[in-house]
């Protein structure tokens, strides 16, 4: 092959992409996909090309499915995952992941499980360091910019900074942590956020002695809330809050920000809501 001129090469490397891309698409298509229809995906498909060429270009992708994207992206998916299942099992290497990931938030950027699925496969594909946490964060970063009403990406990121990056340097992780705590508080109040995550965030801010996040998260939950044992708790807790938060002066400190970023809105953002702004400004 070195003695080939570049554009032969080019030629051939086009063969073989469209030759793999073929092979799997029909094992795809013509028949229900199991693990062992896997397996003879990627033996039939490596007897042809190195294993490199799974990452075909995206323009190839879309000339073998004729257009139709989402189909596209499902097979790459299909392939990301056989890719990664093969390598869990032997030298949990996996260079050609994320390459074969941002395929598929190519092809089809509205696909929603892959993000989870591509962040939780970098993070916990081998052993958990902070580079690792941080890419996965890029991607679940992604996902709250596209799927901005939903829970799980701010849930991840949450938890990400809160719990899996562990700095030895005290300050760092005190404003990790705080970051973290910030992500939860958006991911509970998504429209579908489960309960678990309200609480949750009211846990880490007792536990942070984050009382003006306490604070929120009380008031949040008290306007959703309707049962009226439940309405008496929480009323009672944000008095203790409240309470404290007025003997050391934070209630009328974070009265006075609020009234400054209303102040703000009104000036120079009107038409936006006040809980898009917090959102921006934050």
């Amino acid at each position: 092959m070195g003695a080939l001129r570049p554009e032969l090469k080019a030629t051939l490397t086009l063969g073989v992409q469209l030759l793999l891309g073929v092979t799997l698409s029909v094992c795809v298509f013509s028949t229900r996909l199991s693990l062992r229809d896997l397996r003879a995906c990627q033996g039939s498909a490596r007897s042809v090309a190195d294993e490199v060429m799974m990452v075909s270009r995206v323009e190839v992708t879309r000339a073998l499915t004729l257009g139709y994207d989402q189909v596209a992206a499902d097979i790459q998916w299909l392939r990301a995952i056989q890719y990664f299942a093969s390598h869990l099992v032997s030298d949990r290497r996996y260079p050609l992941l994320e390459p074969l990931v941002e395929q598929i938030f190519t092809l089809d950027p509205l696909f929603k499980e892959p993000y989870f699925w591509a962040g939780s496969s970098v993070l916990y594909g081998q052993q958990i360091t902070p580079a690792r946490v941080y890419r996965a964060n890029k991607i679940y970063e992604r996902a709250m910019a596209r799927f901005p009403d939903d829970y799980e990406p701010a849930y991840r990121l949450g938890m990400n900074y809160y719990t899996e990056l562990r700095s030895k340097d005290d300050a760092q992780r005190a404003k990790d942590q705080a970051l973290g705590l910030r992500y939860l508080q958006r991911a509970s109040n998504a429209p579908n956020a489960p309960s678990t995550i309200r609480a949750l965030v009211r846990g880490i801010a007792q536990r942070m002695g984050r009382d003006e996040v306490l604070f929120h998260a009380l008031t949040d939950e008290l306007v959703q809330t309707v049962d009226p044992k439940r309405r008496a708790q929480l009323e009672g807790r944000l008095d203790e809050v409240t309470q404290r938060m007025s003997n050391t002066g934070e209630l009328r400190a974070l009265v006075e920000q609020a009234e400054r970023q209303e102040r703000w809105r009104q000036e120079r953002f009107p038409y936006l809501s006040p809980l898009v702004f917090d959102e921006l400004v934050h």
